[in-house]
């Protein structure tokens, strides 16, 4: 059956789908998502109704096809859905924080290697 909607997004790096939308999962018997190499489908519902949507990598993009009242809405959805902006660059936080005060690291002077052998 041919896709309601389709649409194909550049990324600027390799992408595993299986890493980034696995937490989706909700056990191994999960019928909402299936992971196939660098493919996955899920089934959603939508604001706009039930839908489906297949993601595959090739080479430097991913291609997505949806079906269903929720096809639309699904595809609008992929740039964050995996972790991109509408423009598609990256969110990516790298800031060092203390798991336990939220702490910013960053701003902390880093012991260098002779303070650590003094004190070890």
């Amino acid at each position: 059956m041919p896709a309601d909607a389709s649409a194909r997004f550049a990324v600027p790096f390799p992408i595993d789908l299986g890493l980034t939308l696995g937490p989706l999962q909700r056990g191994a018997g999960d019928p909402t998502i299936h992971f196939d190499g660098d493919q996955v489908w899920r089934a959603a519902r939508t604001p706009e109704g039930v839908g489906a949507l297949h993601l595959e990598v090739a080479n430097d993009d991913v291609a997505a096809e949806a079906w269903g009242d929720g096809a639309s809405w699904l595809l609008n959805s992929v740039p964050q859905l995996l972790g991109f902006d509408d423009r598609g660059k990256v969110r990516l936080s790298m800031k060092q924080v203390d798991q336990q005060t939220g702490e910013d690291l960053s701003k902390k002077p880093q012991p260098n290697a002779e303070t650590q052998q003094q004190t070890g």
